[in-house]
């Protein structure tokens, strides 16, 4: 019996004299081509985007998890530049979106030591414009103060927090809250969430809740109301009585930002935060 084996090897096929490689898979083909741009390229400079580092400029450090910005500069046309003035700030929140405000930064000139950082103050109100000249007064007394526009949610309150404890000359440890009226549940959740509130101050408080002002009992709280408001001053009689950390004080007029028309208010609040801050 005859056996023949016959091997064909088709010519493509042809063996070398060393090993080889073929890719079963497709070959790689480079991603698109991204055109990174700053906020202001994006949404034109009439938006308020300025491209400040650390806001927008593409070249900035990347922060890490769940890092806040300090404020940023915003151009305004027609601002006033001056040393004793408010700054206008943007606050990046945790969307991407700017929260307007106005930073007042202690005069250089009223500081013991420009090297020691100092307390700052966060103002909450419904109108920013309408707290009159006490963030001024904090700032001669040598404190920082950040005024806003009540956020939408406690998480931006958190963020517009940690925001003004990133300035460069303001102590994190020692930050107080002011806030008034219709802004203070949004304001004290925010407080309750980050633990960053070291002294608050509430004028006319209308929420009659008082699970907040329970969970930040141990923190020192001022309460004001007047005694013509039905609204809210039996609401701060009700807060009174919650703890020891809680000093009531009560006006003939006003209700909110309204209470510092009263002769005396602004100087009892800037009184009682030097004082408290000062032993922490």
């Amino acid at each position: 019996m005859l056996l023949v084996l016959v091997g064909c090897t088709p010519a493509g096929n042809a063996p070398t004299p060393y090993a080889t490689r073929t890719l079963s898979a497709p070959g790689i083909v480079a991603s698109p081509t991204i055109d990174l741009q700053t906020s202001e390229e994006l949404y034109g400079s009439e938006s308020g985007y300025t491209g400040n580092v650390g806001q927008s400029d593409l070249t900035a450090a990347s922060l890490p998890s769940r890092g806040v910005l300090p404020p940023a500069a915003a151009t305004l046309e027609g601002a006033d530049d001056s040393v004793d003035a408010a700054s206008s700030v943007n606050i990046t929140l945790v969307d991407g979106s700017l929260w307007h405000g106005d930073l007042y930064s202690p005069l250089p000139g009223l500081q013991p030591d420009p090297t020691v950082r100092v307390p700052g103050v966060l103002l909450v109100a419904s109108d920013r414009v309408g707290w009159g000249l006490l963030p001024a007064q904090l700032q001669i007394n040598g404190l920082a103060a950040l005024v806003v526009d009540a956020p939408a949610n406690a998480i931006d309150l958190v963020t517009v927090l940690e925001s003004l404890s990133e300035v460069g000359n303001v102590d994190p440890g020692r930050l107080a809250l002011i806030s008034a009226d219709t802004s203070i549940p949004v304001s004290l959740a925010g407080c309750d969430l980050s633990g960053l509130c070291d002294a608050i101050v509430l004028l006319s408080p209308m929420d009659a809740d008082t699970t907040l002002v329970e969970s930040l009992s141990a923190q020192p709280m001022w309460i004001a109301a007047a005694n013509s408001d039905g609204q809210s001053y039996p609401v701060a009689l009700s807060y009174m009585t919650i703890g020891s950390n809680v000093t009531f004080t009560e006006y003939n007029t006003g209700q909110g930002t309204g209470l510092l028309t009263n002769e005396g208010v602004i100087e009892d609040i800037v009184t009682w935060l030097n004082d408290i801050l000062a032993g922490q």
